[in-house]
């Protein structure tokens, strides 16, 4: 063996090369990841789903009137809800508890707007929208409504989260005062601790008593707020139309603030970064356990069965091998009683073929005692009784390469069992290896039969004919036939309709009813078609091209003819 090629070279080569691989699947992953999740997260921060999933696991968030002038002037005059950019990574309160404070909302009739669903004339009433007294809070031209629905009732039944513990004390004297609480009473909760746990006391024993006398007189709010983009068509002011404008703003009490669509994209968006990073985790797992040691377990298994624990020893063993014991230097007789056989040219620098060897040993180890048989294609090895197939290597680009000769002659020479077992078996080698001839032969018969008889493939499609195989056909051919006898159950052949006479030969198709035929009529059939002319059981098929194919040859033939007109 040469000295540059190695054994330890070809496995460093495939070491570095599976390294490569896995730092390079570990780069993309990482990068698949980071663009996954910005752009993911770009989508859906523009869509402020990320701040409204935020919201409804924190909010309500809880507002005083000062709070909530400064939280309207930094939304509607700073950002104008149009500076889009400047919004999208900004985590701020939609879903507010405000508190306007004692008659801050305008409950008369007069300047109670009505929203209805159709027409305002004869439409349904959908929401009212009460505006909030001016004085109460700077709203600096743009009228602030707040929106309650049409049927009161049914909010006033609804317990809606209130933070108790975050009221002024002018709400609690207010809500003393709606409630009809003696201020003896009220005087004798002397901490706010106790206002707190009384009022909800309170609120959980009358919900609805509670929401009827305290909302609209003590401004006391859940809910979002918004202004319209586009003016409502349906709004009515004193049983007359009234036109919205641009600078309305509203605070949307009506509904409860429902983030479904948002949590489940954000959902989403978690277990794609999830899949992703599981898969960046498994390409770290990866690189690091492709960096821990150079010799693969499969190939320190097989070195341990000559007693040889690094390469650097099996390369000056293969290299001291003598001439007759080295076969082009993939396969090597080592002290007469192994063979040391590579799966792949020691010279090997295909990333392609390296890639076959990551989890797998380019070496194989066999020990001659266990050879039964050298084959054309693999050394047939007995272990335990269980027979065990050692293919030769395909990859080996040499048309002189052809080990199964070499080997056997190696091994008539130096080992007495493979000699003693080539002699009990060699003539089953041989009548096998005839067989094989003959069958390859009929094969290429029938393969020739079928182009002739269909010409080309795209014939054989439009006349909706699927032959049986030409394997499966030869080997019937070489299964012979049986002459038919009286004890044949069957006195008529069903294709050609004749009887069954005595002396001629007969087959049967290999279905469950084994059905009967002439040997000349079955042979005809199988070349027709491959199912059985009574029970139509298959048998194997002849290939047949896909539409594509079969159009492509049409074309490449019309090239050919048209090129001779020329």
């Amino acid at each position: 063996m040469e000295g540059e090629s190695s054994c330890s070279s070809l496995v460093r080569r495939i070491y570095n090369q599976r390294r490569r691989d896995a730092w390079n699947t570990l780069v993309k992953r990482t990068q698949i990841l980071a663009i996954q999740f910005f752009v993911s997260f770009y989508v859906l921060s523009a869509f402020q789903c990320p701040n409204r999933v935020y919201n409804a696991w924190k909010g309500p968030f809880s507002m005083d009137l000062n709070q909530f002038q400064g939280h309207l002037a930094a939304t509607y005059k700073i950002l104008d809800y149009k500076a889009f950019l400047f919004r999208l990574f900004l985590f701020g309160p939609e879903y507010v508890q405000i508190e306007l404070g004692k008659n801050a909302i305008d409950e008369s009739i007069e300047n109670t707007v009505q929203m209805f669903e159709d027409n305002y004339l004869y439409g349904k009433s959908l929401y009212t929208l009460n505006r909030v007294v001016e004085p109460a809070i700077d709203t600096q031209g743009a009228a602030l409504y707040i929106k309650f629905p049409a049927d009161e009732q049914s909010y006033y039944q609804k317990r809606h989260p209130y933070q108790f513990q975050s009221f002024s004390f002018d709400t609690f004297q207010c809500i003393v005062e709606q409630l009809n609480i003696s201020s003896t009473v009220f005087k004798m909760w002397l901490e706010k601790s106790m206002h707190t746990k009384s009022i909800e006391q309170i609120y959980d024993q009358n919900i609805t008593i509670f929401n009827e006398r305290v909302i609209k007189r003590c401004g006391l709010l859940i809910g979002y707020f918004y202004r319209p983009e586009k003016a409502y068509p349906n709004l009515k002011k004193r049983d007359k139309y009234y036109k919205s404008s641009s600078d309305m703003r509203i605070f949307d009490v009506s509904s409860s603030y429902t983030t479904y669509t948002s949590h489940v994209l954000v959902g989403l968006l978690i277990c794609v970064v999830l899949d992703l990073l599981v898969r960046v985790l498994l390409a770290a797992i990866s690189f690091i356990y492709s960096s821990l040691s150079i010799l693969h377990s499969s190939i320190q298994e097989q070195l341990r069965k000559i007693d040889i624990f690094s390469l650097e020893d099996l390369d000056r063993l293969l290299l001291n091998t003598t001439y007759e014991n080295n076969y082009q230097d993939c396969l090597f007789i080592v002290h007469d009683k192994y063979i040391v056989m590579s799966m792949i040219d020691f010279n090997e620098t295909s990333e392609k073929i390296l890639r076959q060897f990551y989890n797998c040993t380019p070496l194989a180890i066999i020990s001659i005692d266990t050879i039964s048989n050298v084959r054309s294609d693999c050394i047939v090895c007995q272990n335990n009784n269980c027979s065990q197939c050692i293919y030769f290597s395909t990859s080996i680009h040499n048309i002189n390469f052809n080990p199964s000769q070499w080997l056997h002659k190696r091994l008539i020479a130096i080992s007495d069992q493979y000699r003693d077992n080539w002699e009990q078996t060699k003539e089953v080698y041989f009548e096998e290896e005839k067989r094989q001839r003959q069958l390859k032969r009929v094969i290429e018969e029938e393969t020739q039969y079928q182009q002739y008889q269909y010409r080309n493939r795209f014939t054989r499609m439009l006349s909706h004919s699927t032959p049986a195989s030409a394997n499966f056909i030869a080997r019937f051919r070489l299964a012979g036939w049986k002459i038919v006898s009286n004890d044949l159950p069957e006195k008529m052949c069903s294709i050609c309709l004749e009887d069954l006479r005595i002396n001629q030969c007969y087959v049967q198709w290999p279905c469950e009813a084994k059905h009967t035929f002439h040997y000349q009529c079955m042979l005809d059939a199988l070349r027709a078609g491959n199912m059985c002319p009574l029970c139509r059981y298959p048998v194997e098929a002849a290939s047949l091209p896909v539409t594509s194919a079969a159009i492509q040859s049409i074309l490449i033939a019309i090239r050919r003819h048209s090129s001779l007109f020329r």
